[in-house]
């Protein structure tokens, strides 16, 4: 196993990540639903933020996303055999990634992080580091900020925004951006920095945009002020394959009470919850 970044809890992430993955696998090779994940990405060298502007586009094709907006960032990622393990943390951590066993990938996010639109943006990021292969010359701040660029492109393609907002823009009203992010799930924030990196405003907008967000932030009353993205963004593959599992007669209730550690009937009621919440 190995974790390409490292974090003050480290320890705590690690050991829960590797008890989930271990379930994941077990459950896997019980009910013979091998981890089969391809990069998509694969032999595409980045070494700059031209190169993560045409990765984020590779991957929406390869995908088959469109343009269009993504509505669950973490049910996309674990579709694509990379499982999501959410870790209760109370603490500023957001996420990491790794490689189990050199062939499996996976992804760690903090399950208290009430902003959606971080969480997604977070696991896009932590995405970045799966999918993409840097150039051997990129030092470890700019790798994290083009990280960030791919998650920002990934979320908000560059005509899509470019078609949102209108050519020649110089200012842009709260209204408009919490519009942005209600249908695409981006923040705000990151929307702003999306328009910079695109080229789509200069620097002067920039800024001044920066200027409007921060006495938009400081005259909100509460988060709500910025829209709200509706989404789960619940890691959901270890109760799906128990549900297979015991829908398909390859464990039983007690196994399947064993891998997820918790008891029986507790397990049922778990699982008749997310049916009502998928549904």
């Amino acid at each position: 196993e190995s974790i390409d970044r490292h974090f003050f809890d480290l320890e705590t992430i690690k050991n829960e990540a590797r008890n989930f993955l271990t379930s994941i696998l077990e459950l896997q090779s019980i009910i013979e639903e091998p981890n089969s994940f391809e990069n998509p990405l694969k032999g595409l060298q980045i070494s700059s933020r031209k190169d993560v502007e045409k990765a984020a586009k590779s991957l929406r094709k390869k995908w088959r996303l469109g343009d269009a907006p993504i509505y669950d960032v973490v049910q996309l990622i674990e579709s694509k055999k990379i499982p999501v393990i959410e870790v209760e943390i109370f603490s500023d951590f957001t996420g990491l990634s790794g490689m189990a066993n050199d062939e499996i990938p996976f992804i760690v996010i903090n399950a208290n992080c009430n902003d959606v639109t971080r969480k997604r943006f977070t696991a896009l990021h932590e995405l970045a580091h799966v999918v993409l292969e840097f150039s051997d010359f990129l030092n470890d701040d700019f790798i994290e900020s083009l990280c960030h660029h791919f998650a920002g492109a990934v979320l908000l393609v560059d005509d899509t925004l470019k078609h949102e907002l209108g050519a020649g823009r110089t200012t842009i009203s709260l209204k408009e951006l919490r519009d942005i992010k209600e249908k695409y799930g981006v923040s705000i924030h990151a929307i702003i920095i999306r328009a910079k990196v695109t080229n789509f405003i200069s620097s002067d907008t920039f800024n001044n945009w920066s200027k409007s967000y921060k006495e938009w932030n400081g005259n909100s009353n509460g988060s709500n002020g910025f829209g709200v993205y509706v989404s789960r963004e619940k890691s959901t593959e270890l109760m799906r394959l128990i549900t297979k599992g015991i829908n398909e007669k390859r464990i039983t209730w007690s196994k399947a009470a064993k891998i997820k550690n918790t008891k029986v009937d507790i397990l049922k009621q778990q699982l008749t919850e997310l049916e009502f919440e998928m549904n």
